[in-house]
Parts: structure tokens; C-alpha cells; sequence
């Protein structure tokens, strides 16, 4: 029986899609939704597991999927880790480095670049950067520096660039990305702010196969995260760290391996993230409603800048602390009475 007959004759086994019994080892809650540890549900069970998920949604490309659509990786041998001063590090704990060949940066993230350098330099592995794409010369050679490499594979975590197709081709496809969201929702960058900014209630993080558009390739393996009402991005992305760190420990093993079977993405049910800049969080009161102004306020609290209010002489006012629903209403009546006069003391009262 292939995949696609497992999913349509429900063998599935009991930890199934809808089931609300989760593990105590993380802080992940959410009814309804996919979380099968490793232990319980081996991979196959898990992708008949999702095309049956999506087969009850009436969606009938799915429905007449065939083996052939899904994707097999070979096994990672030689791989190359692709992140930042966070994703790397968290990487080089679950990849044994025997299997790693090379360490790869991103030129646009100079602040993980000293970190990054040292933990190079300890474990024994060049450590490549990435340059901008403008510069054609210097992204040629990075290319090519990574072929001689010899990676049969990439694992990236935590990544602020999009690779070359290049790179892609060299290992055959053998490339995996974790992604901070529950593909194929929130594609593409600050996928953790932007779920909160939507107001979504779940969100979570995904395992895939990478292909030349960003966040679109198959799934190998996922973790919703429930999203609560009060969290700020700061909580909501420890309790993806979290997730992440459950994921990892599951999916990495597999690829590693070599067998993985990665059920391509529902595009209809995608969305795609702009990377949100200094400029992006502007509360406009006339045009948000007080959840949406709520919303980009939790979504942008310190360390990040903070949503901002501008008065008629493009003077601003910063968010950077939460500020509970139930004053969003008190804010508005203020700023349409006073402009930014008043402003702190309603968030302060």
C-alpha cells in the first residue's frame, strides 16, 4: 500500500490529526493540530498522516496525488550548516561534526560574524560568508568555494538570505530549512511577527525540503504553536525555540540517514511575508481596528523598535512594552483629543 492509500484507508494510528494529547516535555499547546513524537509514529505513518489531513479538506489535486509527486532525500553525509549566531550553534548540537564539512553566514547579518568565526575556528571548520547577490564577482566565489567543499547536503536554521539555485543543484536537492512557521502559512521573512500581526491563533515550525522559492518546498515535518491572545513575538518565539529544539531532535536523525519522504506544500493555502522594516509598524487609527492596532503592537515590543503613533509634525511615539487590550480604546480616544499629548499617560495609567 503507498502513502497516498495509507492516508485514504485512515491507517494512521492513534495519534492522529485532532488528537489534543501532547507531550509534557514542551510548552506547546494546541487542539486540533499535528504533534506525533518520534518514539510513537514512525515518518511513514506521519506523511499518510497529513495527505489524509488534507484529503478531508476536499482537496482534490491532493486527492489524486501519486507517489510520484512526493519527494525522497538521500542520505546527508557530508553537510554543510547555514544559519546564524543562533541557528548554527543549535545545529552543531544535533549534527554530529564528523558529518560536518563547512559553516556558511550571511554578509547582511555582520553582528553573528565574530561568534561565528570562533566557533569555526573551534571545531576545525571553514566557515564561508555569504556576499549580497549585487555583488556578482564575490557571489561567484562563494559559489565556488562551496563547490569545493564537497557538501552533499545543507541544513539551514535561522538564515537571512535566500541561497543560490546553484548551491541547490550541487547537492541534488539534499537540502533541509527549519522554519519558524506552519508552512505553507507565512512564507518568508519575520514569520513569527507577521502570524501575530494577522492574528492567527496558531502558528508553528516546519521542517522542508528547500527549492528555489523561498519557505515553498516540501514538508518533511511540522509543530504547531498555539498563538495566545496576550503573547508579545518575544514569548511566542520562545515557545517556537522550543518547539524547534523537539523538531530538530526528531527530523535531524532522518535526514541524516538518508529515506525521508517530504508531501509537497498546498500553494493555495500559502502566504507570503514582506520583510518588515523601521517604517512598517505605523498605527493608523482611522484605518485599524483596536485588535489590528493590538496586534502590531505585541508583534513589535522591545528588543525590536516598537509600533509607533506619528503626530502632525511627524513626531513619533514608540510602543516598545505591551500594552494590554483593553487600553488600545483609551489610547484612540486620547490620540483623536490630544495627539500624542496624553499618550503616555494613558499607557502608564
Amino acid at each position: 500500500m503507498h502513502l497516498v492509500d495509507e492516508a485514504r484507508a485512515g491507517s494512521i494510528g492513534k495519534e492522529g490529526f485532532g488528537n489534543s494529547e501532547w507531550r509534557e516535555d514542551y510548552s506547546v499547546r494546541c487542539s486540533n493540530c499535528l504533534y506525533l513524537p518520534l518514539s510513537q509514529t514512525n515518518h511513514r505513518q506521519r506523511i499518510a498522516q497529513s495527505l489524509q489531513s488534507y484529503m478531508s479538506k476536499d482537496h482534490d489535486s491532493l486527492k489524486t496525488l501519486r507517489v510520484s509527486c512526493l519527494t525522497k532525500l538521500s542520505a546527508f553525509k557530508r553537510v554543510a550548516l547555514v544559519g546564524d549566531g543562533k541557528g548554527i550553534p543549535a545545529l552543531l548540537e544535533r549534527v554530529p561534526l564528523t558529518n560536518v564539512v563547512c559553516l556558511i553566514a550571511a554578509s547582511i547579518r555582520p553582528q553573528y560574524l565574530d561568534a561565528l568565526i570562533r566557533l569555526s575556528q573551534i571545531n576545525g571548520r571553514p566557515l564561508l560568508v555569504q556576499p549580497k547577490s549585487r555583488d556578482t564577482s564575490a557571489s561567484q566565489r562563494f559559489i565556488e568555494e562551496f563547490r569545493r567543499q564537497g557538501c552533499d547536503s545543507l541544513i539551514c536554521h535561522s538564515y537571512s538570505m535566500k541561497l543560490p539555485a546553484a548551491m541547490l543543484e550541487m547537492v541534488n536537492g539534499n537540502a533541509v530549512n527549519i522554519h519558524a512557521a506552519l508552512l505553507p502559512k507565512n512564507r518568508g521573512p519575520n514569520p513569527i511577527q507577521w502570524a501575530i500581526i494577522r492574528g492567527e491563533n496558531v502558528t508553528g515550525v516546519t521542517a522542508h525540503q528547500m527549492a528555489e522559492e523561498i519557505d515553498a518546498g516540501p514538508i518533511i515535518d511540522q509543530i504547531p504553536v498555539a498563538i495566545s491572545l496576550d503573547d508579545t513575538w518575544v514569548t511566542l518565539a520562545n515557545k517556537i525555540d522550543v518547539a524547534t529544539g523537539v523538531l530538530t531532535h526528531r527530523v535531524i536523525p532522518l535526514v541524516l540517514r538518508g529515506g525521508v519522504t517530504c508531501i509537497p506544500q498546498d500553494d493555495r493555502q500559502a502566504t507570503k511575508n514582506t520583510r518588515l522594516t523601521p517604517e512598517s509598524p505605523r498605527i493608523n487609527f482611522r484605518s485599524m481596528s483596536d485588535l489590528e492596532v493590538y496586534n502590531l503592537i505585541r508583534a513589535q515590543v522591545s528588543p525590536l523598535g516598537g509600533a509607533f503613533l506619528e503626530g502632525l509634525r511627524r513626531e513619533r511615539f514608540y510602543f516598545r512594552d505591551y500594552v494590554p487590550l483593553d487600553r488600545i480604546r483609551f489610547l484612540r480616544e486620547s490620540y483623536f483629543k490630544n495627539g500624542l499629548r496624553g499618550i503616555s499617560a494613558v499607557v502608564d495609567g
